[in-house]
């Protein structure tokens, strides 16, 4: 008899509804795992990464079993070192955080543009009305965005996350996310 193997989980805890929106669409039918997302509503780094692995723990869900666990939060009004100390939480528990500096939609401009350059969340909102009719952060841009999304992703590698949020660059490591489900689409 032949034990079947179970599909790990990635569990995502994210800040926001923009960021809930685009990352539900990474949930692939028949795909080699198993997508949780959730919404925190606010952006306390420590508070988020606590709430991420207490919901990872109830759901069941363990390192050991190949499950993953993220958070997906803005630097936003963050200070360099809440941000570091929530990280440093967060690597000791197995939790991998995905930062955009300011904020998410730094990542959807680069589906358009090779570099953004630094603005206040507010602004880089406006920028993407140029690109997106009609943007707001509740709007699903999946359609629009999903055939651009593999030059965003290579894009945003330029980014070394929070090394370049001390030096005040724009940016998001997104493409962590995007190589860990790639890298669980491949072990089937």
């Amino acid at each position: 008899m032949t034990l079947m193997r179970m599909i790990p989980n990635v569990f995502i805890l994210v800040e926001g509804k923009t960021e809930e929106i685009y990352i539900n669409h990474l949930k692939v039918r028949g795909s080699n795992y198993s997508l949780h997302v959730e919404r925190f509503n606010g952006n306390q780094p420590m508070k988020m990464v606590k709430r991420c692995i207490a919901r990872f723990k109830e759901k069941g869900m363990s390192k050991k079993d190949g499950d993953l666990a993220f958070c997906v939060l803005d630097v936003d009004d963050n200070t360099v070192d809440e941000l570091i100390d929530a990280n440093d939480y967060a690597v000791r528990h197995g939790v991998r955080m995905i930062i955009s500096n300011p904020c998410f939609e730094v990542f959807f401009l680069l589906h358009y543009v090779e570099k953004v350059q630094m603005k206040t969340c507010k602004e880089l909102k406006s920028d993407l009305t140029g690109y997106i009719k009609g943007y707001t952060e509740t709007k699903d841009c999946w359609h629009i965005l999903h055939n651009k999304k593999n030059r965003a992703v290579e894009r945003a590698r330029a980014f070394r996350g929070l090394d370049d949020i001390k030096d005040g660059n724009p940016g998001t490591n997104i493409w962590l996310l995007f190589d860990e489900l790639l890298e669980l689409s491949k072990n089937r």
